[in-house]
């Protein structure tokens, strides 16, 4: 994990919000589910300062997958256990916060009956407050259980959203992933989703979130939006999970967040059948590599390269856990980043010339696509343009002997990633991976875990798949 450089393009996100209440009442989802208004209206206001609660400083976890206050044992669940444990800290008024972090169920730095009071609220879904480790580490809370509809703010969301069953909860996304870059048919009713603007900003009025019936927003963090939403006096939650990372709390992967933002809506059992499928699948591929004994080969990623000359460059991801088409390598694969991390990172990406790459003359290419692709792409289409981007790098010995790999950043990058992963090693490694397992794990993860058409056939989702320089068909 310590190797981390990527090649990615510069992504540019608008910070424009200009959400119409009017926009909310054409909504698929705006007037058919009930929420309690009074929930938005009257709930208490979170006290937290720039995402950290007054009381805490950042954070420390010890082996914890589900990270909400009330886990007591640290284990994938909150029940009974969790109530012995915490009866006998109060008893002998002895807490070892290394072997309990999470015992302070309401964060005020003592374990008492307070503590035990509102573990029993969240085991018996009642109304308190659900406090959880937030992305910088610190202690933030939402209203539990969670009432009404959710607006997310990134497409990590939505995956998410779907995997542990609450899609017809879905009333709310910003403009980026409200548009043309979704599709209905892998998010059934998005482009009919209330438009809060983008997931930087949040300048909408109250009768406009109430119209969609928005108690809670979630997908990218961003305590700006949190703190202004909770500075509005309006009731609404800001879930300060981003599912896509876990770069600042050690021990942390984004996997374990999905687990927290389950337990959330009371999905915790989806959640831990993803999970499992998740650590399997992964441990099945690595139980592989450490079997073969495969010498490691050195890899570059460009990032939808678009000119021959020069191409961006990406460190943002050299120290930290994520999802991502990099992380998924250099974590997963036995293959070594031949660029190193820049010593100076004065913005997320720099760039370099593809001349330069030459010289540094990988064994792999794997090139990561975005944007124009979609679930709706022909596998023929979808070829073509990852051929372009290939072609670029004709000078080099991957591309001559073959080994120039396509990957779409929005399947290879996420919760499909585990998947889509088998895939591409069936096609660097053919000798010890099998093709057909790895279409199989692809359709499973997108028959199993999304909306997508059970009848259809992934093969032909050019957007959500595996490419291999020269393989024309799949």
């Amino acid at each position: 994990m310590d190797k981390k450089i990527a090649i990615i393009a510069v992504v540019a996100i608008a910070v424009i919000i200009a959400a119409v209440a009017a926009l909310a009442l054409t909504s698929n989802h705006s007037n058919d589910r009930s929420y309690n208004l009074d929930d938005i209206k009257n709930a208490p206001q979170n006290t937290s300062i720039n995402g950290k609660a007054e009381c805490y400083d950042q954070f420390t976890v010890y082996g914890c997958n589900l990270l909400i206050f009330g886990n007591v044992n640290n284990d994938m669940d909150i029940n009974s256990d969790d109530v012995f444990i915490l009866q006998n800290i109060i008893k002998t008024g002895v807490w070892d916060k290394t072997k309990y972090p999470l015992a302070d169920v309401n964060c005020d730095k003592k374990v008492n009956n307070d503590d035990l009071t509102a573990l029993n609220k969240l085991i018996n879904k009642e109304k308190t407050l659900l406090y959880y480790v937030n992305d910088n580490g610190y202690p933030e809370y939402i209203h539990y259980p969670i009432t009404g509809n959710l607006g997310i703010n990134y497409d990590y969301g939505y995956m998410a959203a779907q995997i542990i069953g609450i899609w017809d909860r879905v009333t709310a996304g910003t403009d980026r992933w409200v548009g043309d870059r979704v599709t209905d048919t892998l998010y059934p009713g998005v482009h009919k989703l209330y438009n809060m603007g983008t997931e930087q900003t949040v300048e909408a009025d109250l009768a406009a979130y109430q119209a969609a019936g928005v108690t809670v927003i979630t997908g990218s963090r961003n305590l700006d939006v949190n703190n202004s939403l909770h500075e509005a006096g309006w009731g609404i939650d800001y879930i300060n999970v981003r599912l896509d990372q876990c770069k600042y709390i050690p021990n942390v992967e984004p996997i374990d967040r999905f687990l927290t933002f389950s337990y959330m809506f009371d999905k915790l059992d989806k959640g831990k059948e993803f999970y499992n499928y998740w650590t399997g699948l992964d441990s099945k591929i690595q139980t592989i590599f450490d079997n073969a004994g495969i010498k490691e080969k050195s890899f570059i990623i460009p990032y939808n390269t678009n000119q021959a000359v020069e191409t961006s460059v990406d460190d943002a991801l050299a120290t930290g856990r994520t999802m991502g088409d990099y992380t998924n390598v250099a974590s997963n694969l036995p293959l070594t980043a031949r660029l190193e991390p820049s010593t100076v990172a004065t913005s997320p990406c720099y760039t370099t010339t593809i001349e330069y790459l030459f010289t540094l003359n990988p064994d792999v290419l794997i090139i990561s696509l975005w944007g124009k692709l979609t679930n709706e792409t022909s596998y023929a289409d979808a070829y073509a343009a990852f051929k372009e981007k290939a072609d670029y790098y004709s000078k080099f010995d991957a591309y001559k002997k073959g080994d120039v790999y396509g990957v779409c950043y929005e399947t290879f990058g996420t919760f499909a990633g585990v998947a889509v992963l088998y895939l591409l090693c069936s096609y660097i490694y053919p000798e010890y991976f099998s093709e057909d397992d790895g279409w199989n794990y692809v359709n499973e993860y997108f028959h199993k875990y999304t909306l997508i058409d059970k009848n259809k056939d992934l093969k032909e989702c050019g957007g959500l798949i595996v490419f291999k320089l020269n393989k024309t068909t799949p």
